[in-house]
């Protein structure tokens, strides 16, 4: 649904972040080993900052990559 709501609206920030989001639970419960996928998630979420920068779930969904990056300094701000 999320793809089909960016097909309508690209520049849809939320349906962009809710998107990264599904597939970093993807990634986390193992359903998905994309060597990529942190790379992607960050990017994802940076475009949905640069849509709307006050969007809470790409700041939520940028610290958690963050986090599995292993950079728990950057996860916070």
């Amino acid at each position: 649904m999320f793809e089909r709501a960016l097909e309508l609206d690209p520049k849809f920030a939320e349906a962009r972040a809710w998107l990264g989001v599904s597939f970093g639970n993807m990634i986390a419960s193992g359903y998905s080993n994309d060597p990529l996928g942190c790379t992607r998630l960050k990017r994802s979420f940076h475009r949905a900052l640069d849509e709307d920068a006050n969007s809470a779930v790409a700041y939520c969904g940028l610290s958690i990559v963050y986090f599995f990056q292993g950079r728990k300094e950057l996860s916070w701000k």
